[in-house]
C-alpha cells in the first residue's frame, strides 16, 4: 500500500480549493477497483493519477526521445540512406505517395494497426514508436476511457511476469520523482492540471532513464537475439502511450507444438475445440494461401523433404498467428465488459497495435487473415517497413503480391538498408 499512499499524499497536497472530496473519492475508488481486477499496483497508480484531468505538457528541460520528431530525417542506418525512396510512404490503396502526417491521421482512425518490421533494423523500431506516438496525446477523459494495447510480436508468453515486476518498481520511481518536483507542497499547492503535468513529466523522465532495467528481464522471452538498443524505442513508446498495457504476441512453443500434434483430435476435446473455433482455426486456408504459407515455411526453416515436418510447422505457424489475432481481440474489450456478453465499444475509444515481423502481418495468410474473420477488413490496417535496394527506384517493384494477386500491405514505409542477421533467407 506504500505506493498508493504516496500518490494519495501527492493528490492531497493539491488543496481543497482545487480538488473536491468527491473527485478524490472517485479517484481512489477507481484505483481500488483496478487492484481487484488486475492485481497490479502499477496499473492502479497510473489510473489514480491520470483520472484527475486530461492533457499533457512538455517542459523545455525534459528528456527527448530521438524517435519523437520525424525519425525519417535522422536515420541510424546510413546504407542507401540517399536512395530516392527513403523516407517516403506509399499507399497501396491510393496507388500514390502520402505524407507521414497523413499516415498518422489514418492510423488514428483505425482500431487495429499491424506494423511489419525487420526485427534487427533499429530505424524500423523508431518508426513504429513514432506511429504509436499519437496515442500518447489521447488520455482518459472524464466521461469515458480510451482502451489502448500494444502487442509485441517478438516477445513470447511469460514476459508478462518480467514486465509486472518491473512495472511496480518503475511506477514507484515515477511517484518519487513527481514528489521531488513539488518543492513545497503546502506553500505551492498545484492545481489538478498542474499536478498531472508533473506526473507526466516524471513518467517521461523515468521512462527515459530507467527503462534499461527491463532489458535483462525480457531477454529470455525474445523469439530472436535482438539487441535491446534496437527495439528499445518501441518499448519506450509503449510505456508512454499505453500506461504499461503491453502483451506478448507469441504464445508458448510448448502449447503450439501440442496443438499441432493434436490437430486431428481437437474435436474430441470440447474445451480446446471452443478455443479453436474462437481463434478461427476451424476455418481452413484456401489452397492458394496454404501453398504460399508452405513456401515461406520451407524458406525460413530450411524444410525440403519431410511432409510431416512441413505440416507440423504449418500448424504451429497457424496457431501462433491465430493466437496473436485473438489476443488483439481480447484487448479490444474494456475490462468491465469481458465477462458475459461483451459489448463492442466505439472505434474511436480504443486502439490495438501489433508490432512484429513483416511475414506475420501479411494481409493474405498472416495475422490479419484471422483478424478479418473476427472484426472485418474495415477495422484493420497493415503498414510494412521496406528496406530499399540499390537500383530499384519504383515503389511498385517493392510491393509484395500474395497468392491471391493482391498487395499484402496497405502502406509501405521505405527505409535505409541494413542486414537483418538472417531472419529471412536462412537456407
Amino acid at each position: 500500500m506504500r505506493l498508493i499512499e504516496l500518490v494519495v499524499t501527492l493528490i492531497g497536497s493539491i488543496g481543497p480549493e482545487n480538488f473536491t472530496r468527491t473527485s478524490l473519492e472517485i479517484a481512489i475508488r477507481t484505483a481500488v477497483t483496478s487492484i481487484q481486477r488486475y492485481s497490479s499496483l502499477a496499473y492502479s497508480v497510473v489510473l489514480l493519477s491520470f483520472v484527475l484531468t486530461p492533457g499533457i505538457a512538455m517542459a523545455a528541460n525534459e528528456p527527448r526521445f530521438d524517435w519523437e520528431e520525424q525519425p525519417w530525417k535522422t536515420w541510424h542506418t546510413q546504407q542507401q540512406s540517399q536512395h530516392q525512396l527513403v523516407g517516403r510512404v506509399w499507399s497501396a490503396r491510393d496507388q500514390s505517395f502520402i505524407t507521414f502526417d497523413e499516415l498518422a491521421r489514418r492510423l488514428l482512425l483505425t482500431p487495429f494497426v499491424l506494423i511489419g518490421t525487420d526485427l534487427h533494423h533499429a530505424d524500423h523500431h523508431r518508426l513504429a514508436a513514432w506511429m504509436i506516438k499519437p496515442k500518447i496525446q489521447r488520455r482518459p477523459v472524464r466521461d469515458r476511457a480510451l482502451y489502448e494495447w500494444i502487442v509485441l510480436g517478438w516477445l513470447r508468453s511469460g514476459a508478462q511476469r518480467a514486465m509486472r515486476e518491473f512495472n511496480e518498481a518503475h511506477m514507484e520511481a515515477v511517484g518519487e520523482r513527481a514528489k521531488t518536483m513539488i518543492s513545497d507542497p503546502i506553500a505551492n499547492s498545484p492545481t489538478r492540471g498542474q499536478f498531472e503535468k508533473l506526473f507526466v513529466r516524471a513518467m517521461r523522465y523515468e521512462t527515459f532513464h530507467g527503462l534499461d532495467k527491463l532489458a535483462s528481464g525480457l531477454k529470455p522471452y525474445l523469439i530472436e537475439d535482438i539487441r535491446w538498443d534496437v527495439y528499445k524505442p518501441t518499448i519506450q513508446a509503449a510505456y508512454l502511450a499505453t500506461l504499461n498495457r503491453l502483451m506478448p504476441g507469441q504464445d508458448s512453443e510448448k502449447y503450439a507444438e501440442d496443438f499441432a500434434a493434436n490437430w486431428n483430435r481437437i474435436g474430441q476435446r470440447p474445451f480446446r475445440f471452443r478455443r479453436w473455433k474462437h481463434k478461427k482455426l476451424d476455418q481452413p486456408l484456401s489452397r492458394q494461401l496454404r501453398d504460399g504459407l508452405m513456401v515461406e515455411i520451407e524458406r525460413d526453416h530450411c524444410v525440403r523433404g519431410s511432409l510431416s515436418d512441413r505440416n507440423r510447422l504449418y500448424r504451429v505457424r497457424r496457431y501462433h498467428d491465430a493466437t496473436a489475432a485473438y489476443n488483439m481481440i481480447d484487448s479490444w474489450f474494456p475490462p468491465e465488459k469481458r465477462i458475459g456478453k461483451a459489448a463492442i465499444i466505439k472505434d474511436e475509444d480504443y486502439s490495438v497495435f501489433y508490432v512484429g515481423e513483416n511475414d506475420r502481418v501479411r494481409l493474405d495468410y498472416g495475422i490479419p487473415w484471422y483478424l478479418e474473420k473476427m472484426v472485418g477488413r474495415s477495422k484493420l490496417v497493415v503498414v510494412s517497413m521496406k528496406q530499399v535496394r540499390k537500383g530499384i527506384n519504383a515503389p511498385h517493384q517493392y510491393i509484395n503480391i500474395g497468392p491471391q494477386n493482391s498487395a499484402v500491405a496497405d502502406y509501405m514505409v521505405f527505409t535505409p538498408q541494413v542486414s537483418t542477421n538472417g531472419s529471412q533467407g536462412k537456407c
